[in-house]
């Protein structure tokens, strides 16, 4: 949902995507956020610091560069996609408990 919203908000056309990005990014991005920061908690080791900073450069980049926008759009729609797939891929994705495997509980 969270790529959908951010790929709105990078090829949109006009005034009315931006509600509809925004409805898909913003709960969205409530949901995952927390998740996403554990992971890179976690996975960070000694470079929490930088790995967090750079984060939140990346997270940030299109609400202070106009210019960029379209292009930090299709990145976050692509950093979400990845982190999304390494969190499913290591088992640690929050939506594998809700949506299931097909495994008894």
């Amino acid at each position: 949902m969270r790529t959908a919203g951010f790929a709105l908000f990078a090829l949109g056309d006009g005034i009315p995507v931006l509600p509809a990005a925004s409805v898909l990014s913003g709960p969205a991005g409530a949901l995952i956020s927390p998740a996403v920061r554990t992971c890179l908690a976690q996975e960070s080791g000694e470079r929490r610091a930088e790995a967090f900073a750079l984060f939140n450069v990346f997270a940030t980049t299109g609400a202070h560069f106009r210019l960029f926008y379209v292009i930090s759009g299709l990145a976050a729609a692509a950093g979400n996609a990845a982190v999304g797939a390494a969190m499913d891929a290591s088992g640690r994705a929050p939506w594998g408990r809700l949506v299931g495997s097909g495994e008894a509980d």
